[in-house]
């Protein structure tokens, strides 16, 4: 894709070079394309050149459809792309649904007639531009409707494209037969899920042999599995179920495993099966080093002073194919520590660390304090972990004979220790809220950083240990900052993350961006005094950070002596999905009888936009606010 910034006129034919797209520079740049001869007709023609700017990558469409995998007799069909993104910011400028295949169940039934009503009612739908296709069976009166569908496999398929040029498209398998068997509809989130969700798999029917087309249904659920050792007796008693909704508890299912969901709907003597497969997907495992970015002493130049070790430990890292917890996530684990530095201030690349410096023993990490230079120094320790098979910690045997699963991507976690010469108090700083880890490269520092993701919603609470390696010493000053925040934060604000009210322990504003601890509950400025070793806490309201990216997040701790120590953490805050819209239509209706059509358009994950989000659906008694009034749909 380019665009031409500029022209020649020649006559006869022209002359064009054509680009290898491996070989085209990064967009935005401007390239004079040289044309080396003259016009073929007109030999007296000089030569010239074209002026060609090449553009980005076109923002291309998400096409996602939601509908029935199967319809009946007197089902309708509603095929909803609302979900759908990638827009680039306008309506899509084209909108074409049509039908791609239609294998008959009966090659004796004559479909023709049928098949050009359905492709008239999909072409009108792609002229008003529709992202939500509805055509009704047996409905005369409404706006679009067919006597019934013909009984086959019916592949519909959206084509979307946006104004920047942008396409995409997706086929929509759909079975239809007419009868009044029961049609079963599954839904389930994925045809993979991992061992710590709890996976749901519900099941809707429907037949013409009931007034309401849902009544007088039975559900049974069966539950085989590859390798047949959980298609046994007792495990089959333990989760099928009679119900419409199939719930398997987290870390029930053993990783590794794929399973087919069976459920038979009967009405009338009549049965239908739907079945649905899901592998138990093996997780990256959640590696993570306690106390975050810290500073330590390394002693004074010439000091006799002892220096101690400081130990980093990686043990709160989880192999999240089991229970949190269990021996299992904490030893189910391989570790491999990594120490980096930069030599000189200049220096382009990281140099690594001499052996000295550290010994490493499984989740532990010890840094050597006394063989460390006396100087101020940044390290960076980073930790991989990677998970060990999972048929041998089910067989039960020692874990250290257990070799790493080559086929689950390892995950790492980066910390920061800065040393300084002296002996000021040693600080370190923990995240108490639940989260998740994820790395990014810091761009200032060059060097990857771990960060703390957890839910907006939620409160945050941190826990800082502090404690002083010489013996006698006390600190007299505890503070809280926001590092990297303007001037106008004030804290004065409610809007601001330092504000009281946005504070649940017993902090209180010493300036800008800035908390200190005190030992009362009434607000008064008296600073803490941590004598010998002590733990404190720190806990936000829930939304009192809503920006988007990283914060990061530092304790210091001052001694009698006026040295200082820090640790810091960074924490980013995942957004809810915004920007969408919900509608139920029509807003009143009779039990029984109306079709009443739920749309969730709009939405975006405002982190990643093209992201596919999930959906669910439930609806409430008016009045009533106890858990039993809520039921879910879909």
């Amino acid at each position: 894709r380019f665009v031409e910034k500029g022209g020649f006129l020649t006559t006869g034919v022209q002359n064009w070079v054509v680009f290898q797209s491996t070989v085209v520079g990064p967009p935005g740049i401007t390239y004079a394309v040289p044309v080396d001869s003259a016009s073929p007709v007109d030999v007296t023609a000089p030569a010239s050149s074209r002026v060609l700017a090449f553009l980005p990558s076109l923002p291309l469409p998400v096409v996602v459809v939601q509908g029935p995998d199967a319809i009946g007799k007197c089902s309708g069909l509603e095929l909803n792309a609302l979900a759908s993104v990638g827009l680039a910011a306008r309506d899509f400028a084209e909108v074409r649904w049509t039908l791609e295949s239609f294998t008959p169940l009966y090659e004796v039934i004559d479909s023709t007639e049928l098949l050009e009503q359905l492709r008239g009612h999909l072409a009108d739908a792609s002229a008003n531009k529709e992202l939500l296709l509805s055509i009704e069976a047996g409905n005369p009166n409404a706006t679009r409707s067919l006597p019934f569908f013909p009984s086959g496999d019916l592949v519909f398929r959206l084509y979307l494209r946006n104004w920047a040029g942008g396409d995409a498209y997706r086929d929509v398998a759909v079975a239809s037969s007419n009868t009044t068997a029961p049609i079963v509809k599954l839904v389930t989130l994925a045809s993979e899920a991992l061992a710590r969700d709890t996976l749901t798999i519900e099941a809707s029917a429907e037949s013409c042999a009931t007034a309401d087309g849902t009544a007088a249904i039975a559900y049974k659920w069966r539950i085989e599995s590859s390798p047949a050792a959980y298609n046994d007796a007792p495990f089959q008693a333990a989760h099928v179920t009679t119900d419409r909704v199939l719930s398997v508890p987290a870390y029930t299912l053993p990783v590794g495993t794929t399973y087919v969901f069976t459920v038979t709907a009967t009405i009338d003597g009549q049965s239908t099966s739907k079945s649905v497969s899901v592998a138990i997907a093996k997780s990256t495992p959640l590696a993570s080093i306690g106390g975050g970015d810290k500073t330590i002493g390394v002693g004074a130049p010439g000091s006799t002073a002892a220096v101690p070790d400081y130990t980093l430990d990686a043990g709160t890292s989880q192999n999240r194919d089991y229970a949190p917890g269990t021996p299992s996530s904490r030893n189910g684990l391989s570790f491999a520590w990594a120490c980096n530095y930069r030599a000189d201030r200049a220096d382009a690349t990281l140099s690594v660390c001499p052996g000295s410096y550290f010994a490493a023993n499984g989740a532990l990490c010890t840094i050597k304090g006394s063989a460390l230079p006396k100087v101020s120094t940044v390290y960076s320790f980073t930790v991989t972990v990677r998970p060990l098979l999972s048929s041998c910690i089910a067989a039960g045997g020692a874990l250290s004979a257990c070799a790493v699963d080559p086929f689950v991507p390892a995950s790492t976690a980066t910390v920061r220790v800065t040393t300084v010469p002296d002996l000021p108090p040693l600080v370190s700083l923990t995240v108490l809220t639940e989260h998740q880890m994820e790395s990014k490269v810091d761009t200032e520092i060059q060097q990857t950083v771990s960060v703390h993701v957890v839910n907006v919603d939620t409160s945050l609470s941190l826990s800082a240990n502090l404690s002083h390696p010489v013996a006698g010493k006390s600190i007299t000053l505890i503070q809280w900052r926001l590092l990297g925040q303007p001037a106008s934060v004030t804290c004065n604000d409610p809007s601001h993350w330092c504000h009281p009210s946005n504070i649940r322990t017993e902090q209180v504003v010493a300036g800008p961006s800035l908390l200190t601890e005190t030992t009362t509950s009434t607000g008064q400025a008296v600073s803490r005094v941590c004598p010998d070793a002590c733990t404190i806490s720190i806990s936000f309201a829930p939304f009192a950070f809503t920006g988007l990216g990283s914060y990061e997040l530092q304790v210091e701790a001052t001694d009698q002596d006026g040295k200082r120590a820090t640790a810091s953490l960074r924490v980013r805050f995942n957004q809810a999905p915004r920007f969408g819209s919900f509608s139920v239509s029509p807003a009143q209706g009779a039990a029984l009888e109306t079709v009443f059509k739920i749309a969730a358009s709009g939405w975006q994950d405002v982190e990643n936009p093209t992201e596919e989000l999930k959906y669910t659906v439930a609806y409430r008694q008016l009045g009533c606010a106890a858990a039993d009034c809520e039921s879910t749909l879909v």
